[in-house]
């Protein structure tokens, strides 16, 4: 499996649960899952394994625009991390 993503609605939230590996030929995917959506957003990577680095960049840009981050693994959160310190991106929520 490469990636699968999923809508759920959880306590007036909607989670957007991001399974399998996030490569770049998914980043359109997630954003448009994303982009159709309103009111308060998470967006769940407990079982991320990993993402390349438009990956990265998608979720970071999503977490910008005020999407919580879930279930951020010790791995994801040092990619993500690594990856804000040379974009600037990352406001630091997990």
């Amino acid at each position: 499996m490469t990636v699968r993503i999923t809508k759920k609605v959880e306590s007036g939230i909607v989670v957007l649960h991001v399974d399998g590996r996030l490569r770049s030929e998914h980043v359109c995917e997630l954003k448009s899952e994303y982009r159709g959506l309103t009111g308060p957003v998470a967006l769940d990577l407990s079982q991320l394994r990993s993402a390349d680095a438009a990956g990265v960049a998608a979720i970071l840009e999503i977490e910008s625009h005020g999407a919580d981050l879930r279930g951020v693994s010790g791995y994801v959160e040092l990619v993500l991390s690594q990856s804000s310190r040379t974009t600037g991106s990352r406001n630091g929520s997990t």
